[in-house]
């Protein structure tokens, strides 16, 4: 409720005189009088709800503001003057007129004053209800702004002068004739007008602007208030403003009194209350001390806090005599779910309380108050890793963080357990009940289990241990307060495997995980492959003097499970973390290893960078002196890789200046373009006292082999792989290192011979792809003379060890069992020469007769050696080349035939994306099914029993050149008759 008697608008405010009474439970009645200037004086009476406030106004009036004068017009422009003619001169333009003057403003109105305002209570007892004051509001208005002068309006500008002709002297009004007897004007012919005129006229004068000062209105006197204490109508005492109640210092005493507060505890807290009142003394009687239950807390309220009225201006009281009572609830502790001890921050917040308004006089700050038990378990490892039959030590520690001792001699029992639990049973492993346990000290339990061999790798076995403490109440019985879980993982020990792949895992692989990749890998290398736990080791040593797993693990592949565990330091880590560049470098060129990453791949490994610094390479080094000796050395490198070399090159010539990152460049470039296949490391650096630089170039993975592999799994599936097949045997075929791909290529009873097919031609295409980037060097007659011709076949490393591991098989007669994986390295042939054919053409054959051009001497390098695999592949075969010649020409055919199906099913595929009839459509999209199963058929994707519906289709339609084709290419496939209709296999 509002009520007002502000001035108008550079009007003072009034006066207004009330009285307060209780009239009844709800209400307060007000009585008295208001006055302003404009209704004089008037009495008011009414009543305001002890639920609401009180707001008083008596605020002058803010003064009129000065007025803003307006600017003058500007003054009217001269006349131009007329142009000169025959007859009449030029006139000069006119002046322009005066401005017209600018306005006077004025100065700012006067503020009006505050206004009275007196507040009174009949009685001392009744000084409660000044509390249902809220604002008072005597403050004098605001003074008027001063007003503004209009400015002078700008004078007119002065006309412009009439031009002239260009012949002054051509000026008169007329001509006489003297032989005729009478004047006679001529004809008028108008001349040319130059760009000169008669004077222009002058600007006219700007307008008056007055330079009077204007000020701004006076400033108003604030008003007053005034509080009366009345007592039988007379005034007993008058106050400037009443008394203001604040609470300060909380102060807490629990029931335990042992340092903290505890769920189940009493806690009793005293407050001082201040009056900051310079004159009013708080009201007379008591005020009781709640807690504010807007305030979310765990604490409830089971007595009041009192305390005594009266306090003077000034002064202080608190509640010691009566001190607010408060409970701490008790937590419901879950099991499974109470691994930490319990601690919870609480706030508490009081109000001190008007009893006859029902509303606080003041509130405290909120307080945070953090709430735990007494004894509490010391972190302990979660995650634990265990050989079969091996012992493992499990261990609890126990603390007392109170200020007193706890146990059975101190009558408030502790128990310890370490139990083996699950969801059927639970069996006590140790127990032990505290006999004494001081403040700050601790006590430990321990355990010894022993997982036998029917738990299966990677299968966990979870332990808890179980901290009670008899409640507050010894009435309640022992009550768990804290459970830890100590998770154990069964794991094998790290044996070396001929399979040449290990698992690395941790302690937090979940066994899905543990049991699927052993199960996908031992299937994939047809031998058990080795694990290593990293938890289990407390290490991941790639390369060590103790032990290495790229030296264990040569010509092989490392599979490393990159989940997030908990390492020694309790923190995350990843077994990723363990991979240093180095180690790459050297898995690359040393070991031959592949090292492939399995997680959800956002932090890398990285490898060495092409100029990055800092680094160094132990190797011995070469020294040339030109980039031509350089790149001559490193394409007759052979039998010998030149890992680290030294080139010293000037940086001025005859021609140029160039700065030693700029010749490192050229340099980088030049080998890029030379070797698109291969990495180098560069570093520059300026020879002392010399125009020369020496770069070191220094041999990295080749660009194939650089960095880690890596399956890309979301941290679903790496707990549960086997999830929406989140990874099949392909894509782990395709990460092994090259070499293990062609070891397990020729095993017989490998059950993966296609997929191993597939990622083989991978990457021989991969490979053939890059190499084929290459650049001549040198000049045109290095290159017609062949100076710096590649060596292909060697740089051709994967199509060449597949050459050589058939030369070895052959050299072993290892001929047993041939027919399970040879007739595959026929389509790897096969695909090879295809691939060679589709990257030559008749004009690059007829360039390569005159100049020897890189693509197709690629050609030829990869006809030769798949000439001489085939070879190799007939020995093993006791067959000669003459014989394997129809069967690899077969194999070709195959793939044009399937290139030619693919382009097919593009172009069926752009005439149904066009539209059409209806009928056409329909017709169009059986021809595309069908050409979709006839391909997926020959890539041996579907059964050819598939193939009986698109039929008609195929022998009857445009395709049947196509089916006749398909039949005469893939001779397996017979079509014989049953119950009417076909029926077609390989055989």
């Amino acid at each position: 409720m509002k009520l007002s008697v502000s001035g108008n608008t550079g009007e003072s405010a009034g006066k207004i005189k009330i009285t307060l009474t209780e009239d009844s439970a709800s209400h307060v009645r007000y009585q008295g009088t208001v006055e302003t200037s404009s209704s004089g004086q008037q009495r008011i009476n009414g009543f305001i709800s002890k639920k609401d406030s009180l707001e008083v106004s008596a605020r002058g009036g803010n003064g009129v503001d000065g007025k803003i004068g307006a600017d003058g017009k500007k003054g009217v422009d001269g006349a131009w003057g007329s142009d000169a003619t025959c007859y009449l001169p030029a006139e000069r333009g006119q002046d322009g007129k005066r401005g017209e003057d600018g306005e006077k403003g004025t100065n700012g109105g006067p503020a009006g004053n505050g206004g009275e305002v007196e507040i009174c209570v009949n009685d001392p007892a009744d000084l409660s209800l000044f509390s249902l004051v809220g604002d008072t509001d005597v403050r004098a208005g605001m003074p008027g702004r001063a007003g503004r002068h209009g400015r002078g309006g700008k004078g007119g500008k002065g006309g412009k002068g009439g031009r002239y002709l260009d012949d002054p002297g051509n000026y008169h009004y007329h001509r006489h004739h003297h032989h005729h007897p009478h004047q006679d004007f001529e004809p008028y012919n108008p001349l040319p007008i130059i760009d000169s005129h008669a004077p222009d006229g002058k600007d006219g004068p700007d307008g008056y602007t007055p330079t009077e000062i204007l000020y701004p209105g006076a400033p108003g006197i604030d008003g007053s208030v005034r509080y009366h204490i009345l007592s039988q109508g007379i005034i007993q005492s008058t106050h400037t403003a009443p008394y203001q109640l604040k609470i300060t210092n909380p102060r807490y005493w629990t029931g335990q009194q042992h340092g903290l507060f505890e769920p189940g505890d009493t806690v009793q807290v005293v407050y001082d209350i201040h009056n900051q009142s310079i004159s009013m003394p708080s009201p007379v009687e008591s005020m009781p001390v709640n807690v504010d239950l807007s305030v979310r807390s765990i604490f409830q309220q089971t007595g009041a806090g009192q305390v005594r009225g009266d306090i003077p201006a000034g002064g202080r009281a608190d509640n010691q005599s009566a001190p607010l009572t408060l409970k701490i609830r008790e937590p419901l502790i879950i099991k499974g779910e109470c691994s930490e001890p319990y601690a919870e921050t609480t706030h508490l917040r009081v109000q001190l309380m008007n009893t006859r308004l029902a509303r606080p006089y003041a509130e405290s700050d909120i307080s945070p108050i953090r709430v735990c038990y007494p004894v509490q378990l010391l972190p302990r490892k979660k995650f634990y890793t265990v050989a079969i039959g091996e012992p493992l030590d499990l261990e609890l520690e126990v603390k007392n963080i109170s200020t007193k001792a706890l146990g059975r001699k101190e009558g408030r029992d502790v128990f310890l357990q370490i139990v083996d639990e699950d969801e059927s049973n639970s069996v006590v492993l140790v127990g032990k009940a505290v006999e004494s346990l001081g403040p700050d000290q601790t006590e430990k339990l321990q355990a010894q289990v022993v997982l036998d061999e029917h738990f299966a790798f990677g299968s966990r076995r979870e332990f808890k241990a179980n901290l009670q403490l008899k409640p507050i109440d010894r009435n309640k019985s022992m009550s768990l307060i804290q459970q830890q879980v100590f998770t154990v993982q069964v794991t094998p020990r790290y044996q070396h495997s001929k399979s040449g792949i290990t698992l690395v895992i941790n302690a937090e692989t979940s066994p899905e995980a543990v049991q699927f990749w052993m199960k996908q890998l031992t299937g994939i290398a047809q031998e058990p492959v080795a694990v290593w736990n990293t938890s289990y080791y407390g290490r991941f040593p790639l390369e060590s003097e103790a032990e290495s797993l790229l030296a264990d693990n040569a010509h092989g592949t490392l599979i490393v499970l990159d989940n997030e565990f908990t390492g020694p330091d309790s923190k995350l880590i990843r077994n990723s973390e363990f991979i240093r560049k180095d180690n790459l470098l050297h898995a690359a060129q040393v070991y031959d290893n592949s090292i492939v990453i399995v997680g959800d791949n956002k932090q890398l490994p990285e490898s060495f960078k092409t100029k990055e610094t800092g680094l160094l390479w132990a190797e011995p080094e070469e020294n040339y002196y030109s980039l031509d000796s350089l790149v001559d050395a490193l394409l007759r490198e052979t039998p010998k890789t030149i890992s680290h070399a030294r080139l010293t090159l000037p940086t001025e010539t005859f021609f140029s200046k160039s700065s030693p990152q700029q010749v490192l460049d050229r340099v980088a470039e030049k080998l890029k373009q030379c070797f698109p296949h291969r990495n180098y490391h560069f570093s520059v650096e300026r020879v002392a006292n010399s125009s020369k630089v020496v770069i070191e170039i220094r041999r990295l993975a080749d660009e194939l082999n650089a960095g880690v592999k890596s399956i890309k799994l979301s941290p679903n599936e790496m707990q549960d792989p086997t999830r929406a097949g989140a990874v099949n045997p392909q894509g782990i075929i395709n990460v092994l290192s090259f070499t293990q791909k062609l070891d397990l290529f020729m095993r017989s009873t490998n059950p993966y011979h296609q997929q191993l097919t597939q990622a083989i031609i991978s990457d021989l295409l991969a490979e053939q792809r890059l190499v084929r980037q290459t650049q001549n060097y040198g000049s045109w007659w290095s290159v017609l003379t062949g100076r710096y011709r590649h060596n292909f076949q060697m740089e051709l490393k994967q199509l060449r060890q597949l050459v050589s591991t058939l030369n070895t098989m052959v050299q072993q007669g290892s001929f047993y069992n041939t027919e399970v994986w040879a007739p595959k390295v026929i389509q790897v042939l096969a695909q090879m020469q295809y691939h060679a054919q589709q990257q030559t053409s008749f004009w690059s054959r007829l360039a390569d007769f005159f100049v020897t051009q890189t693509n197709e001497e690629i050609n030829r390098s990869t006809r030769a050696l798949c000439s001489e695999a085939l070879a190799s592949y007939g020995q093993l075969t006791q067959k000669s080349v003459n014989e394997l010649a129809p069967t690899l020409d077969n194999h070709i055919a195959r793939l044009g035939f399937e290139d030619k199906l693919r382009e097919q099913i593009g172009s069926l595929q752009r005439a149904i994306r066009r539209g059409g009839c209806f009928f056409n459509e329909t017709h169009s999209r059986k021809e595309l099914f069908a050409v979709q199963k006839l391909l997926s058929i020959c890539l041996q994707e579907s059964k050819t029993s598939e193939l009986q519906e698109h039929l008609v289709i195929l022998q009857k339609g445009r395709f049947k050149d196509c089916y006749t084709e398909f039949k005469k290419l893939y001779p397996e496939y017979q079509e014989t008759e049953i119950k009417h209709h076909g029926s077609y296999a390989f055989v």
